[in-house]
């Protein structure tokens, strides 16, 4: 059950569609909607390297690179209105500036969950990789996360990525209790490991979603996860992908290229990410 959504208002090409999930759940379970919008003119002040051109270039580049931030912001909370008008949806919209990691995660606190784009997140140019702005909020622990794709989906079919961790565990419990989408098709599935385990713990992980009234399908693939999920999901339709794992796992395994990391970072799919 949620009661209250926060979605990030960024103006990429992912907001549209992050505002009409938004709108859609709101609708589905009567929950107030919050849209924030974050300004960071400094950072988005001092990005680019500047150092080959003239002092009157750079303030003026300067000055394109926050008058674009701040355009964008603005029609983000503009269509963010006008749709929850139009929709008949309670909603309320937070615009502020300064750090923007932060301040998504002050006012997650008072949320049930965050809805934003896979790729893009306040992405103005203050972030290297669009991608890493969702993995410093899972590093901050600000989850369940709702990662919308480019283009707007119904959700039917939902993949579960069942490790049998407790990473994993978590993800898919809190995915069945918060019933967002109580008539989808549900496939827990599990990747590599002996046949013997990877039955054992899907047989378990089936019986847990039985009893909160969830009859899901099961699957195992011989492959790992990092190589074959995706793979995996397009192949089966899914619609939306279910991912587990701790904090320090996602931030201090970068390097190494942990399932969750590598699927943010490459997934043309949404994602429900949960600890």
């Amino acid at each position: 059950m949620i009661r209250k959504l926060l979605v990030g208002l960024t103006g990429t090409p992912f907001t549209p569609v992050a505002i009409q999930r938004a709108i859609e759940l709101s609708k589905r379970h009567q929950a107030a909607v919050t849209g924030i919008a974050v300004s960071n003119r400094m950072a988005a002040a001092n990005v680019a390297p500047l150092a080959m051109v003239s002092q009157s270039a750079a303030r003026k580049k300067r000055a394109e690179r926050i008058e674009l931030l701040e355009r964008r912001v603005h029609e983000s909370i503009d269509a963010f209105e006008a749709a929850c008008r139009e929709a008949g949806v309670r909603h309320d919209v937070v615009n502020a500036s300064g750090d923007p990691i932060r301040t998504v995660c002050d006012h997650w606190r008072y949320h049930d969950a965050l809805i934003l784009g896979l790729r893009g997140l306040f992405d103005y140019g203050v972030f290297d990789e669009p991608q890493d702005a969702l993995l410093q909020l899972i590093g901050s622990g600000v989850r369940p996360i709702i990662a919308v794709s480019q283009q707007f989906r119904s959700i039917d079919r939902v993949l579960i990525a069942y490790s049998g961790s407790l990473e994993s565990a978590k993800a898919m419990k809190r995915f069945i209790q918060l019933s967002l989408w109580p008539d989808v098709t549900v496939r827990l599935v599990h990747f590599g490991g002996s046949e013997r385990q990877g039955q054992r713990l899907l047989t378990d992980a089936q019986s847990y979603c039985r009893e909160w009234g969830v009859e899901a399908e099961t699957d195992r693939v011989a492959g790992s996860a990092r190589n074959q999920l995706l793979i995996y999901a397009q192949r089966w339709n899914t619609d939306l992908v279910v991912l587990g794992n701790s904090a320090r796992n996602v931030v201090s395994r970068r390097i190494l290229g942990s399932t969750t990391y590598r699927v943010i970072r490459q997934s043309p799919l949404p994602l429900f990410l949960a600890h």
